[in-house]
């Protein structure tokens, strides 16, 4: 039982890790695909100008987008390896852990609302500009 159980907190984690890393990759190509084409800038150097510029923009808000989501995995550890003492204590002590597991769930929603809101209200925005930047490439 308890091989199965550290077994499935490993693949779990595993898993966890991979689709971040995935996301993540998928995120710098989005980002990376709004680059303005160099051949623009013999043909249309104004258009080039433009789309350099609102490129510069894009990774502003693309490094302040991966800033947060930094602090928020940075919390989020931190939150969690308090969450796993706090686990271990009330059971060794024979507590009742669903008042750990409520503080914890707590904290997770707090930090979602902190960090992650502004991140998805940002990266729609950024959607939108990379849509439009791809859409008007020469």
């Amino acid at each position: 039982m308890d091989d199965e159980l550290e077994q499935y907190v490993n693949v779990t984690l595993e898993n966890f890790k991979t689709e971040l890393l995935r996301n993540m990759e998928a995120f710098q190509q989005m980002v990376l695909s709004a680059r303005p084409n160099p051949a623009m800038q013999n043909r249309d150097p104004e258009a080039y100008r433009i789309h350099a510029d609102n490129y510069k923009g894009l990774l502003k808000s693309a490094t302040d987008i991966t800033k947060r989501m930094e602090d928020s995995f940075n919390d989020i550890l931190s939150q969690y390896e308090q969450y796993i003492e706090n686990i271990w204590t009330a059971i060794c002590q024979k507590q009742n852990v669903r008042d750990v597991q409520r503080q914890f769930d707590q904290a997770i929603q707090e930090n979602m609302n902190r960090y992650w809101k502004p991140v998805f209200d940002s990266a729609d925005h950024l959607i939108q500009d990379i849509n439009l930047m791809t859409g008007s490439k020469h």
